[in-house]
Order: C-alpha cells, then sequence, then structure tokens
C-alpha cells in the first residue's frame, strides 16, 4: 500500500511542478491540474494514513459525484439533447 500511495503522491508532485513553472513564468496555472494536484495529494495522504483501507477513498469520491450531479441538475434543469443536424 505504501508503494500505491507514493505513486500517487509522485503524479500529484508532477503536477505541482508544472503549476510552479507555469506561476514562475507569470501564467496563470490551470484549474484542472490544481484540482488533480490536491485530489491526489488529499488521496496519497489518506491512504498512507489507513493503510490498506480503501473505502474513505471511494465514499468522498462517490459523494462527489452525486454532489456534482445535484449541481447540474440544479444548474440546467432542462438539460436537452443537441441536434447536430440541425447545426450543420
Amino acid at each position: 500500500m505504501l508503494k500505491i500511495a507514493v505513486l500517487i503522491f509522485a503524479i500529484g508532485a508532477l503536477g505541482g511542478l508544472f503549476m510552479a513553472t507555469r506561476v514562475l513564468r507569470a501564467q496563470m496555472a490551470p484549474w484542472a491540474i490544481s484540482l488533480l494536484h490536491a485530489a491526489l495529494g488529499a488521496t496519497g495522504l489518506v491512504l498512507q494514513s489507513n493503510g490498506n483501507d480503501y473505502r474513505p477513498v471511494f465514499f468522498v469520491c462517490g459523494i462527489a459525484y452525486v454532489l456534482a450531479l445535484g449541481v447540474i441538475q440544479l444548474l440546467a434543469p432542462r438539460l436537452e439533447r443537441a441536434d447536430v443536424e440541425a447545426v450543420a
């Protein structure tokens, strides 16, 4: 389990290095990389502290999925399929 936690930390660290290079060039860091960096760091910490227990990670991911689905429904309650043939 320690190997997996270290691998997750390493991937998150690469994202952090990429963000640092962008910021040092006076550019904004991409928000997707920032979120991925934070999520991988938190996941690595949870896996390292809990040993072989993946349940907290799956629980948080499940709650985040349901929450995101609810936010989409609140922001756009009447989503319809796009008519691609009419646009072309």
